[in-house]
């Protein structure tokens, strides 16, 4: 766990940098800071998670718009007061006011006025973020959250967009996923490692305490298990690889979903891993030989959508393809939380015409099972590309079978007054189509 009552000026600095670049229009802030710097993380985290909310309460104390490195320190500075329940209030002030002495364009002395207004008005800011419409109180772009008023309901949306606000719980799962006493093995050793609150999950799955770090987990250097959500074994179900059975998995990195594969379709089978990013595809290896899979899976760096996957493919028959295609997130803002940030319907629109290209693409390989996935909620990328392609010349030899849509639910992370972990029911969202060659 990250002390967060002592000084780290460079961890705070490091935060109010990547905001502030972000701020400007650069890339998602995590990708600026330093490896080593847990508390940086959790406070850009914190900041794109609660960004409206954050704004809300800081523009009626600001004159005028603050600059976006005085703006960054702001927000670092109120996201720890506000919304962090185990950072000291002194440290959430002086340490960030010390911080931004570190960052041009910031003046501490602004930064901390404001903030010493923050904490001398903590609850009525609290109470008057509780009362804002929900797009401010849970920060989501409004038209986002129009979008999903009339695609889901009010309800609906409104348990998205709390769902959007937890911190998504850890979950591992053993290879394959379905083993019952892999699960329960798994949680001896994490009891007997002194790995308190782990608890297997209804899908079979275990949920880490919240600040353990999965890489020390006994059994993860050994590959017993990967780190997955419930939501996206949907897609597997559907593939259900046979043993045996050669499959092609496309768009695979970081390889969650081709372990899984792997693992089920036994050591007589075959994966055909594709990625378009060989960055990406190095850490899928990577996973590969932590689980000792390898020598059931084949790589290659490849753009689903293009004429390079039949050069790939050779020839070579498929019993199944999965089609985890690029996407907008949308189903796991929780967990990227700078997605929502850069979501736009003119994006989905994009993404839905890419993945209608790698859908259509796949089906000319004529796969007995082709399964459609996505991490996206939105019907434009799901039940619309499922329904493009069904419509399509290429998806004419395929029948629709069954598809799944799950919704985003759940609270994450909990903690009782003493402290104590408490695992709650998560789940993110996700999608997923199974279409099936018509017999001749």
């Amino acid at each position: 766990m990250v002390d967060k009552s002592s000084s780290n000026p460079a961890g705070r600095a490091a935060a109010i940098r990547a905001i502030a670049g972000w701020l400007r229009g650069g890339e998602f802030p995590a990708r600026a800071l330093p490896s080593d710097s847990p508390l940086a993380l959790e406070i850009v985290q914190g900041v794109m998670r609660n960004l409206s909310a954050l704004d809300f309460a800081i523009a009626p104390l600001c004159r005028k718009r603050p600059s976006p490195a005085a703006r960054a320190a702001l927000l670092a500075g109120a996201w720890q007061l506000l919304v962090a329940d185990d950072i000291p209030d002194y440290a959430a002030v002086a340490e960030t006011v010390s911080a931004s002495r570190a960052v041009p364009g910031v003046m501490p002395g602004f930064v901390n006025g404001v903030l010493r207004n923050i904490l001398r008005g903590r609850d009525s800011i609290l109470l008057d973020i509780s009362r804002a419409p929900i797009e401010v109180r849970t920060s989501f772009p409004e038209q986002l959250v129009a979008r999903w008023r009339r695609d889901f309901g009010d309800d609906a949306a409104h348990d998205i967009c709390e769902a959007g606000r937890g911190i998504p719980p850890t979950t591992v799962f053993p290879l394959p996923f379905s083993n019952a006493a892999a699960t329960q093995a798994i949680l001896a050793d994490f009891a007997a490692a002194g790995i308190a609150g782990a608890r297997a999950t209804p899908d079979g799955g275990i949920s880490i305490p919240r600040g353990i770090a999965v890489a020390d987990l006994p059994g993860y250097a050994d590959g017993r298990f990967i780190v997955q959500d419930a939501a996206t074994l949907a897609s597997i179900e559907m593939l259900a690889p046979r043993p045996g059975e050669t499959v092609l998995d496309l768009c695979a990195a970081p390889g969650g979903k081709t372990m899984q594969i792997a693992a089920l379709v036994g050591e007589s089978g075959h994966v055909v891993a594709l990625d378009a990013s060989a960055r990406r595809l190095e850490r899928l290896r990577e996973n590969l030989r932590r689980t000792h899979l390898s020598g059931r899976v084949e790589t290659a760096v490849c753009d689903a959508a293009s004429p390079d996957l039949a050069r790939i493919a050779d020839g070579r028959r498929f019993d199944a393809i999965l089609a985890d295609v690029p996407c907008s997130n949308s189903g796991v803002m929780a967990r990227r939380p700078d997605a929502r940030w850069r979501w736009s319907a003119y994006e989905v629109a994009r993404l839905a015409r890419l993945q209608l290209a790698i859908l259509e693409n796949a089906a000319t390989l004529r796969a007995a099972r082709i399964v459609y996935s996505t991490c996206s909620i939105d019907p434009v990328e799901d039940s619309g590309v499922a329904a493009a392609f069904a419509s399509s010349p290429a998806g004419g030899d395929y029948v629709q079978d069954a598809s799944k849509l799950s919704l985003p639910l759940g609270r994450g992370y909990a903690f009782d007054k003493d402290g104590k972990f408490l695992p709650t029911d998560w789940r993110d969202g996700a999608f997923a189509a199974l279409f099936t060659l018509r017999k001749r």
